[in-house]
């Protein structure tokens, strides 16, 4: 479900790796993107999801947020400011 989500969101990124240095969302690898960073693991006690999310909020915050809109309202590419 996730994978489905993530794959028409240009700045939403699945973190996949079971083991090593981005086997969880980290901010430090965000700063300064506009990019989310989501990672998650079934509990299998439970049979509960547990997700975790990482974001510059600077740019995801509000700076990025506002290109991002207006690029939308001109009708431009969502991620056109990304690619400059």
């Amino acid at each position: 479900m996730y994978r489905q989500f993530s794959d028409s969101e240009p700045f939403v990124r699945l973190v996949k790796d079971r083991r090593g240095i981005y086997r969880v969302p980290d901010p430090k690898v965000l700063a300064g993107t506009n990019y989310v960073d989501v990672g998650f693991e079934l509990d299998a006690k439970s049979g509960r999801v547990i997700s975790l999310c990482a974001i510059d909020n600077l740019m995801k915050g509000s700076a990025g947020s506002a290109v991002q809109a207006m690029n939308l309202c001109c009708g431009f590419e969502e991620n056109r400011w990304a690619n400059v």
